[in-house]
């Protein structure tokens, strides 16, 4: 497949894809009809975003916590992601910001955001690779966020019953909104990783790696990357998982998330997946 070398062939191949995406998923036509730039333009903004996940602060080396400057994706720092593509999404389709802000206001939309992973404050982060037990997470994260709640302040009764309920929705998948809020959780992660191929800390997993999952076996011999000792990225194991194996893209009622994905591949691999190009033709 040709590399990408001109903004002219990003923008070409970008619009080549997601004509093909809106096959699969309809919400993509928006973005495979119009202009490449507003699309272009966010993902480099994105870019700086998830680059500060892996600044440290500077105290870090002069207090003796760690011995350079650069560190790995906190919990906070993916949080601070998912809020940004959540911010996206909503500026570039003002169809998406107008249909969601009626269901819930953009306080509650960000709340909803900041506090998703807070419950990993006590429980840790589960790796989303087919290994834990969902229905344990969500009753352990639905048991400390009520818990959280309380410490509101005690005229905002309203304000925490529709975080909690949309908390829920996302969750579930349940609503426009809910949908919204997890499509920017799922994204992010994806983002972050192809940033850290950007910076050559690329997270890699080997086939008979012991802490591999079934499903994570199962992206590593779909995958077209693997190095010369057995190697494959989390980058493009995830976007497997989340495009060919598990099909999150069909949740992203707006088209933008797969446009992010899209577009962001494109700027850091200079080209796009053969075993997408494979989905293509069925």
């Amino acid at each position: 497949m040709k590399e990408i070398v001109t903004l002219i062939d990003l923008y070409h191949e970008y619009r080549r894809i997601m004509k093909e995406e809106a096959k699969i998923n309809p919400a993509c036509e928006f973005y495979a009809c119009h202009e490449a730039d507003p699309v272009y333009m966010m993902a480099k903004h994105i870019q700086e975003v998830t680059k500060a996940s892996f600044v440290g602060r500077s105290y870090n080396v002069r207090y003796k916590l760690a011995d350079y400057n650069q560190v790995f994706e906190s919990v906070a720092a993916h949080t601070n992601l998912v809020i940004a593509l959540i911010d996206g999404a909503m500026s570039i389709n003002n169809q998406v910001k107008n249909k969601i802000k009626n269901s819930y206001s953009y306080r509650e939309i960000l709340e909803v955001a900041r506090i998703h992973d807070l419950p990993e404050n006590r429980i840790g982060d589960w790796p989303d690779n087919g290994s834990c037990d969902d229905a344990m997470k969500a009753m352990l994260e639905d048991e400390y966020l009520k818990e959280y709640l309380l410490y509101y302040p005690a005229d905002t009764l309203e304000f925490k019953q529709h975080v909690l309920q949309l908390f829920n929705e996302m969750n579930n998948q349940s609503t426009p909104c809910g949908r919204l809020i997890y499509m920017a959780d799922k994204t992010s992660a994806i983002i972050a990783t192809l940033t850290l191929d950007l910076i050559q800390r690329s997270p890699m997993m080997h086939i008979n790696n012991k802490d591999a999952s079934e499903r994570d076996k199962t992206e590593m011999n779909i995958c077209d990357y693997c190095s010369v000792k057995g190697y494959r990225k989390a980058s493009e194991m995830w976007t497997i998982d989340h495009l060919h194996i598990r099909g999150l893209n069909h949740f992203d009622d707006t088209g933008f998330f797969t446009a992010i994905l899209v577009m962001y591949t494109l700027l850091i691999n200079g080209h796009w997946y053969h075993w997408r190009e494979e989905d293509y033709k069925h």
